[in-house]
């Protein structure tokens, strides 16, 4: 009997545990989803059944118009208007720097005022003067991803994976700009005889998921943290591209100057002095930013081209009018003004937005006020969910939003500004933590795009999916399934 009223208690207890907080918006008057017992408001996301911004989009498509504390109007607020109140992201939170030096110093998880410090130090390598002196290095390795393309149609026409076609290229590029090395990522290798770069690579952002998945958990489950920790970058990579460095700075410190990330990283530590460690921080930086997420809009920008044909044309034929006008040139001036080029970026940006949502912690304690008055009182450590899917898939902002229609982004219709004043288009992010890598991965994406459609008819393989339904594993775009292109060259 004593079991019995032990075990009651027991599960009266747990209950109480995990109900207790469900009604805590309730009791504060503002409207929201009801939560469900072990899977709270995300139980897709929980059950691994679908990507976490379906979840985020049902609460969004419940509840926009009803409050103002979803849609657009407070996201400004959050990322520009008080940003002094949201300064970090959520994942600061969670990463422990003492564990993890080298990850721990990325712009992205450090709270704001190491963040300050190291933003100061990276941004002078990415301007666009510098990105322009990089420009040669993108063009030589647009030549190799051409090259490499046309050696695997020999036969004719051919089935490409797109994602992973893109990731070599930008990891060529990464490796050449931040290392100062050739990677021969173009060329089939076996991880058991060495370990590539390339590799390397993969297991890093491979890390990544992983660890943005325990962040998701210990969100839910603080104490979860006291009894397992998951690495933001493995070990064994850590030590790969630390390798790398040392050898890369001894090597650049022999040879002559260049204009790339490298050198700019040896001047960096001539003048503050910086050690191989925070070096490396910031290389991994630039290389989080240039390798995957670079890669996914570029595969994902092959794919809706595939699949609408006169609007691969319409871009053809604009990249082959500027070329016989400019003695077959595409400096990086002209390739980053090419409008229809542009709205095509623009568009891929808002269909599959590569980092779909943003986790901002609350830094300093604000009040926001409903629409019938009620005020809702935000304090340090609270994480406030930005979906930039739902506001980029709104009908009411974006008619047809699964539709890809370049045109939307036109001068005539307004461009990209107009949608990024009504804060419904931040496919970067937007205030002062917006995405430092921006003109570098669009530089490079574009650069593929106009290489590949000069030269390959794209067309998309059986193996596709023909909605945009995205993958339920990974925290960045993906398709579900993969993207799987067939090519013939022209």
């Amino acid at each position: 009997m004593f079991f019995i009223y032990a075990l009651f208690f027991y599960l009266l207890g747990l209950y109480v545990y995990l109900t207790w907080h469900l009604d805590h918006w309730v009791k504060r008057s503002i409207p929201g989803p009801k939560p469900k017992i072990l899977l709270g408001t995300f139980p897709g996301t929980v059950l691994g059944s679908k990507n976490f911004i379906y979840d985020l989009d049902d609460i969004y498509r419940q509840f926009k118009g009803q409050t103002r504390f979803v849609g657009p109007e407070l996201c400004k607020d959050i990322l520009i208007k008080n940003f002094k109140c949201f300064q970090d992201n959520e994942s600061s939170k969670w990463m422990d720097r003492r564990r993890e030096p080298i990850s721990g110093s990325n712009p992205f998880v450090l709270p704001s005022t190491a963040w300050k410090i190291k933003r100061a130090e990276i941004v002078p390598g990415l301007t666009n003067s510098k990105i322009r002196g990089m420009y040669p290095i993108i063009e030589t390795i647009g030549d190799k991803l051409v090259k490499y393309l046309k050696q695997m149609g020999r036969n004719g026409e051919f089935t490409i994976d797109a994602k992973e076609v893109s990731l070599r290229y930008t990891a060529e590029i990464v490796a050449d700009v931040v290392w100062g090395i050739e990677a021969e990522n173009f060329k089939e290798t076996s991880y058991e005889q060495k370990p590539t770069f390339f590799d390397m690579s993969k297991r890093m952002i491979a890390q990544t998921f992983k660890a943005f998945k325990y962040f998701f958990v210990i969100g839910i489950f603080p104490a979860v943290r006291h009894f397992i920790y998951v690495r933001f970058f493995p070990k064994e990579t850590d030590c790969f591209f630390l390798r790398l460095t040392e050898s890369a700075l001894q090597s650049r410190k022999s040879t002559s100057s260049r204009n790339d990330f490298l050198q700019h990283m040896l001047d960096l530590q001539c003048k503050k002095g910086l050690n191989d460690v925070e070096i490396l921080a910031h290389q991994l930086t630039f290389h989080f930013d240039g390798f995957e997420t670079s890669a996914t809009l570029i595969s994902h920008s092959l794919l809706l081209l595939a699949r609408n044909r006169e609007k691969q044309q319409k871009l053809r034929k604009e990249i082959q009018d500027h070329m016989a006008a400019n003695k077959n040139d595409l400096g990086f001036n002209d390739l980053m003004k090419l409008p229809y080029l542009e709205q095509c970026v623009a568009e891929t940006l808002r269909i599959f937005t590569p980092l779909p949502f943003m986790t901002k912690l609350c830094t300093e304690a604000i009040s926001f006020q409903n629409t019938d008055g009620v005020n809702v009182h935000v304090r340090p450590g609270d994480v406030c969910i930005i979906s930039l899917h739902s506001m980029h898939h709104d009908p009411e902002y974006y008619p047809q939003p699964e539709e890809f229609i370049p045109e939307r982004f036109s001068e005539e219709n307004g461009g990209t500004k107009k949608f990024k004043d009504m804060g419904v288009y931040m496919p970067f992010g937007d205030g002062p933590r917006i995405c430092l890598g921006m003109t570098f991965g669009l530089a490079q994406t574009k650069a593929a795009i106009a290489r590949i459609i000069m030269n390959f008819e794209l067309g998309v393989s059986e193996q596709t999916r023909k909605d945009n339904y995205q993958s339920a594993h990974g925290f960045i775009t993906g398709l579900d399934g993969g993207i799987f292109l067939t090519l013939k060259e022209l």
